[in-house]
């Protein structure tokens, strides 16, 4: 059974302080305060020259600083009032591109983010455009989830750097590419600061790009529950920008032998949507 890579809790914005309700009951989570996204998250949008030897964002590289990053942070409120978290991207002024997931069945969305003197700011959604031919995940697998991708629109722009996004072309199988999330580090782990690791494709299709976590200390990234929506960022030459969504996995817990999905982005629908939900994105 799928294991989506978005987090469940319960927001205390001034205690800076998350519960999960999804893991074994309302266990505490610390944010880190003032949470600052940059310039080009971690040195350029990939790993700095001088950056230790990447692990995964379960257990992975810490991005700092961060002011103006494209990657921001997605708080959902559904009917109930419970809250959800998610990552997404900014790709135009008012236009954040995530996973369908984390857009449908919500009554609110904000989307957190920090401007250029690394102030941790805040603004709400206008309304949000999931692909029409999404497919849901209930009774799916993992593989079976597909068109899980989705356009948020901003109530006003935000005045931070915006990524491309790779509608014309695609990595290939054992290409490395990079991940970028909020997401938990494990079971246990803090959700809310911004990680990137290294991932290995491990197959492609015409909807999905798959990565196939070992669980070797040793091994390339993987994504976990928090990072849904989150960018896969490729670098084909001097090009560089989302080509994936991060949309699901097979292993709950995001440990060993977890087959991670991705929304490709490099598929004739999805682009056509895209196009139409934000026309004035840099599209490569």
């Amino acid at each position: 059974m799928k294991s989506l890579k978005q987090q469940i809790h319960r927001v205390v914005i001034s205690g800076l302080i998350l519960f999960l309700t999804s893991c074994g009951g309302d266990t505490p989570f610390i944010v880190a305060p003032d949470i600052t996204l940059g310039l080009y998250t971690c040195g350029n949008f990939g790993a700095n020259a001088d950056s230790p030897a990447l692990t995964k964002v379960v257990n992975g590289t810490g991005c700092f600083p961060t002011d103006q990053s494209p990657v921001v942070t997605l708080l959902m409120t559904n009917i109930a009032g419970n809250s959800f978290l998610c990552t997404g991207t900014l790709i135009a002024p008012t236009k954040v591109l995530t996973a369908a997931h984390c857009l449908n069945n919500y009554v609110s969305i904000r989307v957190q983010y920090s401007d250029s003197l690394g102030q941790h700011l805040a603004q709400s959604a206008s309304g949000w455009d999931i692909h029409p031919s999404y497919t849901g995940t209930t009774g799916k697998t993992a593989r079976q989830i597909h068109y899980d991708v989705g356009v948020l629109t901003l109530s006003a722009a935000i005045p931070i750097t915006k990524m491309p996004i790779f509608v014309s072309q695609s990595p290939t199988i054992d290409t490395e590419v990079t991940l970028y999330g909020f997401g938990q580090t494990d079971t246990a782990g803090p959700i809310g600061v911004l990680r990137y690791g290294k991932m290995s494709l491990s197959e492609v299709t015409n909807e999905l790009l798959l990565a196939l976590y070992t669980g070797s200390t040793s091994d390339l990234s993987n994504s976990c529950h928090g990072d849904s929506g989150g960018p896969m960022i490729w670098a084909n030459g001097n090009l560089r920008g989302v080509v994936g969504v991060t949309s699901a996995g097979t292993a709950v817990f995001c440990g060993a032998i977890d087959e991670s999905t991705f929304t490709k982005l490099y598929n004739s629908s999805i682009a056509d949507f895209l196009r139409q939900k934000a026309p004035e994105a840099n599209y490569l």
